[in-house]
């Protein structure tokens, strides 16, 4: 992120006629700058929120711990640390590159496995 890219995270819920809640899910937008105009570039979905508190924080603690060993892995310059730390097949976007790997080898035959510099 920086002054011409920003991350936007939330929620959105559909309500049926009578106003109930019939569905949600949770998103995330990237909004960027270009040429003095700021707009939509893209939007991930991530499945359905839940209010159930327990499951919230038991998903938190996974996502928390997954992204903590990929940072670790990452941070290790050990490549094959990283591959088994991600999900294959795995897709890196990087300003205008995307890099794709099909297999945990395309992963480590590729230049600079996980673009780790050292």
């Amino acid at each position: 992120m920086g002054q011409d890219k920003v991350h936007i995270a939330g929620r959105w819920i559909r309500f049926d006629e009578n106003e109930n809640p019939t569905i949600s899910s949770l998103v995330t937008y990237v909004i960027t700058n270009r040429d003095g105009y700021w707009g939509l570039q893209s939007r991930f979905g991530a499945g359905q929120f839940s209010d159930d508190s327990a499951l919230v924080s038991a998903t938190a603690a996974q996502v928390t711990a997954a992204v903590a060993a990929y940072f670790a892995a990452f941070n290790s310059h050990d490549p094959q640390r990283l591959a088994d730390a991600i999900h294959i097949p795995h897709v890196r976007i990087a300003g205008i590159d995307v890099e794709y790997w099909q297999t945990q080898e395309d992963f480590m035959n590729a230049t600079e496995a996980g673009r780790q510099r050292t």
